[in-house]
Parts: structure tokens; sequence; C-alpha cells
């Protein structure tokens, strides 16, 4: 009886464990009993460790929030032409759990509603008008009855990311909806699948987009690093479209698996903080000591005053100073799928340093506008440093590090740090240079004093 009690427990406990350790994922589908034909994508989220909890989007028992607290951390609404949703789900509350750092995952169609158009403006992807599909005559699939529809497309225009698509070779994939536009210049948005050069966008009669500014899947990395992912197409997810053949990319006579299954597991592990996150740990600066300095010649006095001193409140011009930074990456576990492919589970707890350079990191130290703008180097051990002379200026300067780029979390990071002129007391007593000024006030002293005791006691 004990030993049945013991293991209820631990049973309890390993629940509660587990269930705290995965990722909370809402999905919201427009039937619940739709979700047979997405069974094989929500098993790959589970293989990724994530816990999903499916409902219908008008079941009046759904709350994100509760008690100031996120019941959820990511949301996948499925729910192409939803008019409204249940509970305490509205456009308002979906932006609020945006804006508090959780992720969105949204399927549209050619028919979303006005409420999944919004929202998918809301998180800066812009649909095409009702009604307007992509096509494509050259690259299609023909349907179960070898009927041709150009509506059914593939494509292999992938974003160039290891981190958001994985290291494994991608088949084409198959697609079958709306499109959006993404501006080049966007700093947020990503292009994660676009249609191939052939593919055009058509609203009845009227072509609107042609070739690869159809953009099919967009993913978002917001400012404060939550993701959102943003698809034309509900039956990119589908089981159907999973096991359906195309042709390979690299000889269209022979017919693959589509990439779908690989395709969604990857860029939805990337948009649930799955890969490519990293973590500012402890800032540090210091004032070197003269043994330290970058020229080797030693600073001052005056700028040797407090060298080595942990973060100081102000530096004085001229002094050689260290600045450090920690830098960690979420870690990831390999474990074994049921395909016999390896799969990526998220290990919730697990920061490891980066111990790599990472390309384009740099440090600016600035007033108004970058007077130092220098690149930081790793030292191996999680921690990127540099060393320079502070700026021969005083005013109230500030450290700052704004890095962005593609497949990896944004990091900033902003320190004031003051810049003082000397203290009139700092300034050297004595110049080597200045010795034929100090021999001049000498001789006329001497010459003075020579004159008067001439004048006063010879005559």
């Amino acid at each position: 009886m004990k030993l049945l009690k013991s293991l209820l427990l631990l049973t309890f406990f390993l629940g509660v464990a587990l269930a705290s350790s995965n990722k909370r994922t809402l999905v919201l589908l427009s039937n619940v009993s739709s979700k047979d034909n997405y069974s094989k994508y929500f098993k790959s989220l589970k293989d990724l460790g994530y816990s999903l909890d499916i409902r219908g989007h008008l079941d009046k028992t759904l709350k994100l929030e509760e008690y100031g607290t996120y019941n959820y951390n990511n949301l996948i609404l499925f729910t192409p032409e939803a008019e409204a949703f249940g509970g305490s789900i509205n456009l308002e509350s979906i932006i609020g759990f945006v804006d508090a750092g959780n992720n969105v995952v949204l399927a549209a169609s050619p028919s979303s509603s006005p409420l999944i158009r919004k929202l998918s403006s809301e998180l800066g992807i812009e649909l095409k008008d009702k009604e307007t599909r992509v096509y494509d005559y050259f690259n299609t699939v023909n349907l179960d009855d070898n009927s041709e529809d150009p509506s059914r497309i593939y494509s292999s225009e992938f974003v160039k990311s290891n981190l958001i698509l994985g290291n494994e070779p991608l088949n084409p994939v198959l697609y079958s909806g709306t499109a959006a536009t993404i501006l080049s210049n966007s700093e947020l948005a990503v292009v994660a699948l676009s249609a191939a050069p052939t593919a055009f966008s058509q609203k009845h009669d009227a072509i609107e987009v042609v070739g690869r500014a159809n953009a099919l899947v967009a993913v978002v990395q917001m400012r404060n690093n939550a993701r959102a992912l943003v698809s034309g197409s509900l039956d990119l997810f589908s089981n159907a479209y999973f096991s359906t053949l195309v042709p390979s990319s690299f000889d269209r006579t022979a017919l693959v698996p589509s990439g779908n299954r690989a395709f969604c597991a990857a860029v939805t592990n990337w948009v649930f903080q799955g890969a490519g996150v990293l973590r500012l740990g402890l800032a540090r600066h210091r004032i070197l000591p003269s043994s330290e300095t970058v020229d080797g010649l030693g600073n001052s006095d005056a700028a040797s005053r407090n060298a080595g001193e942990e973060s100081p409140a102000t530096y004085v011009v001229g002094q050689e100073v260290e600045f450090t930074v920690e830098i960690f990456k979420k870690e990831s576990a390999t474990t074994p799928s049921t395909d016999d492919k390896s799969i990526d589970v998220l290990d919730e707890n697990r920061y490891v340093p980066v111990v790599d350079r990472l390309e384009g990191l740099q440090l600016e130290y600035t007033m108004l506008s970058p007077f130092i703008r220098l690149p930081l180097e790793p030292r191996g051990d999680g921690t990127f440093f540099l060393r320079f002379k502070v700026p021969d200026v005083y005013g109230v300067f500030k450290y700052e590090i704004a890095y962005n780029r593609v497949g990896l979390s944004r990091l900033q990071l902003q320190l004031q740090v003051p810049v003082r002129p000397y203290k009139h007391d700092e300034y050297e007593r004595f110049l080597t240079c200045a010795g034929p000024y100090y021999a001049s006030a000498a001789s006329s002293i001497v010459a003075f004093l020579a004159l008067g005791w001439a004048f006063l006691y010879h005559k």
C-alpha cells in the first residue's frame, strides 16, 4: 500500500515537473473535430517537447491571462474565417499576449475574416486582399483525380537561415492559399518561404504581384523578442499536404515527400523560442591599471585614479577602460524521434556561454552620436570584451549594444557612464616638456635678485 502511494506521488510530481518545463501552447481550431486533419503537425510539436491544449475558438472558458499571469507561452490560431473568439480572448488580448513576450502562429486563407487580417496587420504582416490567391502554372501538383489546379503549388524558395529552418536540406513545400508582401527593408519581418519566380497572385482577373515578392510564410521577431508566424495557407499544416509527393528540387522527374512536415516543425520551433535564443548576462566596465593599458605607456596619475574599480560611476577624459559583457544561448538537447531522425528538444532552464565570435557584434560609446564603435571580441568563456581610450571630450556618454541578426534574438543594452574633465588638483604638477619655461622663470627670479642686491649694496 505504501509503495502504491509512493508511486502515485512520484507520478504526480513528475507530471507537475514536466508540465512546468514544457512550453504551454493553446491551439484554437474553427472546429475541434478537425484536429485529426493536423494530427501529424501536432505530433511533431509534442515530439519537440511542447504541451498542447486544443480548443474550439468559440469555447466560452478560453482565457489567455488569469490573475495577472499568462496561462500559455504560445498561441496557434487555425481559424482563418473566425469573426470572434470565445471567453476573454479578443484582438486586444492577443496583442497584449505578444507584447508580454509570448509567441503566435497564425494561419490565414484567401477568405480570411477582417479580424484575422487585422491581427496579421498588427503583427507586422499585410495579407493580400480578400479572394486573392497565388497561382503557378509551372510548379503545380495534380489532385487525386489527376486534374490540374494551378493554385496548388510547391516552392523551395526558403530563407537562408539554418537557425530558422535547421541544418537539414528541405524538399519543396506544398502550398495553397493567399500571400503577403514584405518590404525588403523591413527590420522585423523575414520571408521564411516565398513563391517561385513563375508564380503570381491574382484576384479575379487582376494580377497583383509576381514571383518571389509573394511571401507565402513570414516570420516576425518583435522588438521585445516575441515571435510570430503568418501563413497564407492553413492546408500547409494538414496531414494531406504532409504526405503528398512533389517533384524533387534536383530532378523534376523524381517524386519525393513534401517538405511540409520538416518545414512546419522547424519554423514553428523557432517561433516558439526553440532556436536562436540569446540572452545578455552581466555587463561590467573598469578603468585599466597602468600595466594593462592599450598602448603600454600607462595612465597619468589623475587618469589612473580608481584603476581596477568595478563599474565606476564616471570616467576622466583620456582614461583607458575595458568593457565586458556575458552572452548566453539557450541550449537544445538532441533526442531521436519516431522516424529515426534527430530533433531538437529544448531544455527550458539550460543556457550555455557563447564561445564563438558573433558576426557584427559591436559596442558603441556614444554621446548623441558614436565616438567609439568597435567589435566585441570573445574570450572563449562566454565573455566578450573591448578595451579603448575614453575620448578627450566630457559629457554624458553611454555604452550601447544593438545586435539584430536574422534568426537570433535581439540584444539591446544601454549603460550610462559620464565623462568629466580633470579637477583643478588633478593636473600634473611638473611636465618634463615644460623645462624651458621653468628655466626662464627661474632665470628671471635670479636676475631680479641679483639686480636688487647690486642696486642696494653697490653705489
